[in-house]
């Protein structure tokens, strides 16, 4: 027993020490240059036998880096080169008389910045700069004086401390994070800075504090679990409902032009206004030093201190037009002393990129150019609906996926029609909702498929046969199980009897703004999040990449891009039409086919062959039966899930 003591004591002495030694620490944070180039952190300078660089940090990059954290810790003696201050003068960043940024001129003062707002052409290496700073960040909270952000800053310790990054989609979020991980894994600070494997997951890395790592010994000798880390370095899209509720001390807002300016949850506005509040948390007291550096005292003698907040939020752009969330935190800028904001062409951040060679293969329009590359805010108007690449993934995931002329037995099919008007055409899609399971939440979640696309086009002076589509309707409805036919506009009542004779359940659908808004909604939910998948049609996918949005008083109009290869919006009508139907509409239907067994007894344990309205089920007891139902349609939803 006296030896089982002394060990304990023993083990509280080395606890007391590790944590005194811990709480009189104070870490090493390198200039910003330093962190990026250094091979002890993500070694991303790289030069020939010549002493030329052949990797690095593009100019730009490495001057805004240099201002924004100018004068911060471990940035204290960090300045811009002779060079670098002609290059910003050049490109007209120098001061409030020019529309592109007063870069030097914020330089030249003394706020320390929390807010980075960068509006840049594309390809311009903006999450190459998101990941850079995200990971600078986060070394910052690990070599936080004491080891302990919590205590730092006083703290629960029941919330990990987030760098969050959001983006304008899922598919968007994805190649932001693979951004940061890689880089990660490449350097030798971050390398036993997480556990393996449970500290990297598909979207979120876990970082070890030192408090962290002693409380996980103190763990695995009372064989109580390990804990990931108090850092989460994660990613999420605009479209997220779990982005509220985190403790956010980096917020990064990839492509915020992206996002919906409808006003709804998933707008700029919304995300923005909603997730501020979470970085007032990590603040601390600082002295307020005079000119010579010495404590300023109040009237009683007690040195004054400041309240500092130590979180950021940072936001990098392709620009839309000049309305939303990054137009107004762009103009405001010079009257905001801890914001620092710049706009620039592709070609002046990327030099990789010629204003010349980007002109030889564009074929847009001039203005569209400008705003992509030039990183120009056009006029207000209308914006993208969906952001383009959104609308490319899904049909490039999608690829192997055939449009069907029949439907599967035992699947449920929703169908909605958007009926011509004057020179438009009518069009029809058909699809179906199924369920798998989500690999990454590892719960139960759903996806839209679309199974079968039809329109019919008006020639001149002949408009389009009605009952040949109502023919083709009628035919449909034996091919699918069609439990939902929905339409707007449908001005025929002998193609609605015709629906009625041959038993085709329908609904007529408001034909209004506000409708119009709710359909819409959901489908740019859906496509943000990757669960729509749509097989190869060139008029589909051109009509969702050239959808625009005009906001309204009431909402926002829809219509096609004026110019654009493409002039009509019917079948995207169409299939938002579905997709709101499939994921929202209750519908009636037949009773379904119910397991019967007529024997008297305990029929649960009585082995015997179940017979349903549709034949045969199987043999064997009841929860034999029914258990291998489940796991058939389980499985089933599995394949169709995995097969493309």
């Amino acid at each position: 027993m006296a030896k089982k003591n002394q060990t304990l004591l023993s083990d509280l002495f080395k606890n007391a020490r590790n944590e005194l030694t811990l709480s009189s620490a104070k870490g090493y944070i390198p200039d910003i240059i330093t962190f990026c180039e250094h091979n002890d952190y993500l070694g991303l300078r790289e030069v020939n036998e010549d002493g030329e660089e052949i990797r690095g940090l593009r100019p730009f990059q490495k001057i805004i880096l240099k201002i924004f954290y100018r004068g911060s810790r471990g940035n204290e003696n960090i300045e811009l080169t002779e060079e670098e201050i002609e290059i910003c003068e050049k490109e007209g960043v120098g001061s409030d008389d020019t529309d592109k940024g007063n870069l030097l001129k914020k330089y030249e003062g003394k706020n320390i910045f929390r807010e980075l707002v960068l509006v840049w052409g594309r390809r311009s290496g903006k999450t190459f700069l998101f990941s850079v700073i995200a990971l600078y960040e986060a070394l910052k909270l690990l070599e936080i004086d004491g080891g302990d952000p919590y205590k730092y800053y006083g703290i629960g310790s029941g919330t990990e401390i987030s760098i969050l990054t959001v983006a304008s989609a899922s598919d968007q979020a994805a190649i932001a994070f693979n951004e940061i991980r890689e880089k990660i894994l490449r350097s030798k600070y971050f390398s036993d800075k997480y556990l393996v494997p449970d500290g990297i997951c598909s979207d979120s890395i876990h970082l070890l504090t030192p408090q962290d790592k002693i409380n996980n010994e103190d763990a695995k000798k009372k064989g109580l679990p390990l804990k990931k880390g108090s850092i989460v370095i994660e990613v999420g899209h605009s479209n997220s409902n779990s982005l509220r509720g985190k403790g956010i001390f980096v917020l990064l807002l990839d492509e915020i032009a992206a996002y919906k300016m409808s006003g709804g949850p998933a707008s700029d506005e919304r995300i923005y206004t909603s997730l501020e509040p979470s970085l007032m948390t990590y603040q601390r007291k600082e002295l307020v030093l005079d000119e010579d550096k010495k404590p300023i005292f109040d009237k009683k003698g007690r040195p004054i201190k400041k309240t500092v907040f130590d979180t950021k939020i940072i936001c990098i752009s392709s620009p839309i037009g000049k309305e939303g969330k990054l137009y107004d935190l762009f103009i405001n800028s010079p009257s905001k002393n801890q914001r620092l904001a710049c706009r620039l062409p592709t070609w002046v951040v990327n030099p990789n990129l010629s204003e010349e060679a980007l002109r030889e293969v564009s074929d847009i329009p001039e203005e569209q150019f400008m705003q992509e590359y030039g990183a120009e805010f056009s006029g207000v108007g209308g914006e993208s609906f969906f952001p383009r690449e959104s609308v490319e993934s899904i049909f490039e995931k999608s690829q192997n996926l055939p449009l069907r002329q029949a439907g599967e037995p035992g699947i449920m099919y929703f169908a909605h029609i958007d009926p011509a008007c004057t020179s438009h055409n009518y069009s029809l899609i058909v699809l179906h909702r199924e369920m798998y399971l989500n690999t990454i939440s590892k719960e139960p979640d759903f996806r839209i498929v679309v199974d079968h696309i039809k329109y019919w086009s008006p020639l001149p002076n002949k408009p389009i046969d009605i009952d040949a589509v109502d023919n083709y309707v009628i035919e449909l409805k034996r091919k699918f199980f069609i439990v939902m036919l929905t339409f707007d506009n449908w001005n025929s009542a002998k193609s609605i009897d015709k629906l009625k004779k041959h038993g085709i359940p329908y609904k007529r659908t408001p034909f209004n703004s506000k409708f119009t808004k709710n359909i819409y909604d959901e489908l740019y939910n859906l496509v943000v999040a990757g669960k729509l998948f749509i097989p190869h049609h060139d008029l589909l996918m051109k009509e969702m990449i050239y959808l625009q949005r005009k906001n309204t008083n009431y909402g926002y109009k829809i219509y096609i891009k004026p110019g654009a290869p493409v002039s009509t919006d019917d079948l995207v009508d169409s299939l938002a039409g579905a997709c709101y139907s499939a994921t929202n509409m209750a519908y009636n239907k037949l009773p379904m086919s119910k397991v019967v067994n007529l024997d008297i007894g305990n029929s649960s344990v009585s082995k015997r062959l179940w017979q349903s309205m549709s034949g045969p089920l199987g043999y064997g007891t009841g929860e034999e039966v029914s258990r291998k139902l489940e796991n058939i349609n389980a499985w089933n939803n599995w394949k169709n899930f995995n097969k493309y």
